[in-house]
């Protein structure tokens, strides 16, 4: 920095200790926000969703876990998937995922 600031212009480094403190504010201030929990379903529509996803042959309900299903919805025509969360037991929106930390789904 000595260097820069007599031989070519001390705006370099006055401009890199700006863009240093403006990524370090960024940076705490993303590891101190909400990171956008998804609500968990309630028992009533965890049931209901189940219901849905569940095997129509199975002659032994809930001997068989099903792999984890999509559901594609329409938003402003465009189709969009959406995966299903077996622990929160929603079908989670486009760019969410589990989080095994929190043990809960959150948006990316």
């Amino acid at each position: 920095c000595p260097y820069l600031a007599e031989h070519v212009t001390p705006a370099i480094p006055a401009v890199g200790g700006a863009l240093f403190i403006f990524v370090m504010a960024t940076l705490f201030r993303t590891s101190f926000s909400d990171p956008g929990v998804i609500p968990r379903a309630t028992p009533d529509e965890a049931a209901d969703i189940e219901r849905q996803i569940d095997i129509p042959n199975s002659s032994v309900p809930g001997a068989y876990r099903p792999p984890p299903r999509t559901k594609e919805v329409v938003i402003k025509g465009q189709v969009v998937k959406l995966k299903y969360c077996f622990t929160c037991k929603i079908f989670r929106p486009p760019r969410a995922s589990h989080c095994s930390l929190c043990d809960n789904c959150v948006g990316k």
